[in-house]
């Protein structure tokens, strides 16, 4: 990306392994606001390196499906960032999963594809800032009592399965 200071938003489709690094990304640091990665497959391989989020310091959307390398308190990176938007799949939800979230002032909408079967109480505690929350491909059979508590600025709430 060494030419293209002005660049901003990047959409991939990835079919094999990429390792995202600050060295690839450094001349889009003051500039980047959207990272979207996509996959051909149920499970995408790509690494991020660390620190590369945080170095995204104007980010603002990011799409990170199905991946076993990258774990939800990795994103406690992205509290540098300005990220509006998150897009992430986590296995099962719990306040402890998404502690990596809790930080994020900038947040109004969040897309979490979960194979929960079950939300616990306070789940989403540490969002208050959330406009829009979206659980997608879950099995959710049971939503413990306050399991969406705390969320003072929520309007729109999807599950979908």
């Amino acid at each position: 990306f060494r030419n293209l200071s002005n660049f901003d938003e990047l959409r991939i489709y990835l079919a094999d392994d990429i390792q995202f690094n600050r060295e690839m990304f450094q001349p889009l640091f003051y500039t980047f606001k959207k990272l979207d990665i996509a996959c051909y497959t149920d499970f995408c391989p790509y690494t991020i390196q660390p620190n590369l989020l945080k170095s995204l310091t104007h980010l603002q959307t990011l799409n990170l499906p199905n991946n076993q390398h990258f774990k939800s308190a990795d994103l406690a990176e992205l509290r540098h960032t300005q990220i509006q938007e998150l897009h992430f799949f986590v296995l099962n939800i719990t306040s402890d999963t998404l502690v990596g979230v809790k930080d994020l002032k900038f947040l109004k909408y969040f897309y979490l594809e979960t194979f929960a079967e079950s939300m616990q109480a306070n789940s989403f505690s540490n969002l208050s800032q959330l406009n829009k929350l979206v659980l997608s491909d879950g099995l959710i059979k049971n939503l413990q009592n306050k399991a969406f508590s705390g969320m003072s600025s929520l309007t729109r709430l999807l599950l979908e399965q």
